[in-house]
């Protein structure tokens, strides 16, 4: 078993590192699918459009998904229609089923070999108490003109009472669709890798700085970092919220055909490809559960009872923002900054909404109209829509934020090798992991985003905070934002 998603087993094209300082047109910050999308698009413009991205194009975020490509998210047209009204429901389903026609487009026009294909999804209940939902969701999705009906059978090798069903949806390989995307844009627009923006100033030319100290200015930014990493405008620390769960590609006992998540809260995700099978699962806050190993075994366990295990071939962990009102943030990130665009909080379903952030942002850029501009404004808010659980998230952060400022913390000598843990240290709290050789390696345990206490996660060997998702690995260097800046590393041993 490889403990890195599927989609990464695979070499990609590599671009430079960005040195020295530059001006140009429009900035894109961010490589997932809604970044490269952004490029891509403007490659066609006569703009100098610079793409950067902190890590490897194509390996964060987009790279960890289970890679449907669908319209049909969950339980949600049901509630859009009741909270949002019909039209901000149809528009949003309307956008999402474009996404999926011009993700097929561009994979034709372009000639991308990613293994597109049209495969029907279905969300369903296991128990015949939980089928109203679905029912509903299926007649209302239907209203809205989306290609929906209700199943009360599947191809699943287990028994199900019911099922919402959308045909002609899509999935692919991510990381072969976007690693050809940026090769194509790469032609007209400029690409740099392992370049980690940290810092920006508004303005008519905005700057932004990076952590090897250059410095770009442009007219116009667009932040696709999943979580942005600039976030003094438009309060989106208080309105994204973090979740993270947990994949596997097995190798099934029994053939899946088609895409399907459960509808209980507590989902579980199955796709197929080639003749593994895509699982995923078991979802939470994170930096609220320091035994991840124990979510991958939950995982296994549910697979094992409904579709057998032969092999497990890999397995890997992914992060999702949610919004309040279950829609994405896609546009200038407040009404005084119109330079500085955002796409983010795809509530998991960043394959269709990515790309339709894409094609939106570029629109935007560019002068031209686009009808869903209004519908996915970051401006907009809704205090009876939301405010329930903006609540519940400000409560649950500042919780977290407390309990590690005032919690407890663990004896130095009994952390083990291969495992980390906050200890009281020089009458300090730091942040300890024991290597597999017992070397000790020390951080301040401040995340640098807001200063909430990061916990270990056992299974990715990683510092987590649980106030707005930002990640750490051992060593302090970020793996995710919206943290900008490494965790300081400080001197420990075995002496106190």
């Amino acid at each position: 078993m490889k403990k890195i998603p599927l989609w990464l087993d695979m070499e990609t094209s590599a671009f430079p590192k960005l040195e020295g300082d530059d001006e140009c047109d429009v900035l894109i910050i961010g490589g997932g699918i809604a970044g490269v999308t952004v490029g891509y698009f403007l490659s066609q413009s006569h703009k100098k459009v610079i793409l950067v991205d902190g890590a490897r194009i194509g390996r964060g975020v987009t790279g960890h998904t289970t890679a449907k490509i669908t319209s049909l998210h969950h339980l949600l047209y049901r509630d859009l229609s009741e909270k949002l009204g019909e039209d901000t429901a149809r528009s949003y389903g309307r956008a999402n089923q474009e996404a999926i026609d011009l993700i097929e487009e561009i994979v034709r026009k372009e000639n991308i070999d990613c293994h597109f294909a049209r495969n029907r999804m279905s969300v369903y209940a296991e128990a015949e108490g939980d089928t109203d939902h679905p029912r509903e969701e299926a007649e209302v999705a239907a209203k809205l003109g989306l290609p929906a009906s209700y199943l009360e059978q599947s191809e699943l090798p287990f028994g199900i009472a019911g099922a919402v069903s959308f045909d002609h949806q899509a999935q692919f390989h991510p990381l072969k669709y976007l690693s050809a995307l940026a090769e194509i844009a790469a032609r007209s627009i400029e690409i740099f890798e392992n370049s980690r923006a940290v810092a920006l100033d508004e303005g008519d030319l905005v700057r932004v700085e990076f952590e090897n100290d250059s410095v770009v200015r442009a007219k116009a930014v667009v932040l696709a970092t999943h979580y942005p990493f600039y976030d003094k405008k438009g309060g989106l620390f208080a309105r994204l919220i973090p979740d993270r769960d947990y994949a596997l590609a097995i190798k099934p006992e029994t053939r899946v055909d088609g895409m399907y998540i459960s509808s209980a809260a507590a989902t579980y995700s199955i796709r197929p490809y080639q003749d593994l099978l895509v699982v995923g699962g078991v979802t939470h806050r994170p930096g609220t559960v320091s035994d991840t190993e124990g979510c991958y075994r939950k995982l296994e366990e549910y697979m094992h009872e409904r579709v057998g295990i032969a092999e497990i071939r890999y397995r890997w962990s992914t992060q999702d923002n949610f919004t309040a009102d279950r829609m994405p943030y896609i546009g200038p990130i407040s009404q005084d900054t119109p330079n500085i665009y955002v796409a983010t909080g795809f509530n998991g379903w960043g394959m269709s909404n990515g790309t339709m952030a894409g094609k939106l942002i570029a629109d935007l850029v560019e002068g031209k109209e686009n009808s869903y501009e209004k519908t996915f404004d970051p401006s907009r808010f809704s205090l009876r829509v939301e405010g329930g659980r903006l609540l519940s998230h400000s409560w649950e952060t500042a919780k977290e934020f407390a309990s590690g400022k005032f919690g407890g913390t663990v004896d130095l000598k009994e952390i083990r090798e291969g495992e980390g843990g906050v200890v009281e240290y020089g009458g300090d709290k730091i942040s300890v992991y024991r290597d597999e050789n017992g070397k000790l390696h020390g951080v301040k345990p401040q995340c640098t985003h807001m200063g909430c206490i990061v916990s270990w996660n056992n299974a990715e060997k990683s510092w987590d905070c649980p106030c707005h998702g930002s990640r750490f690995d051992y060593t302090g260097k970020v793996i995710q934002g919206p943290a900008a800046k490494n965790l300081e590393r400080t001197k420990v041993d075995d002496s106190l």
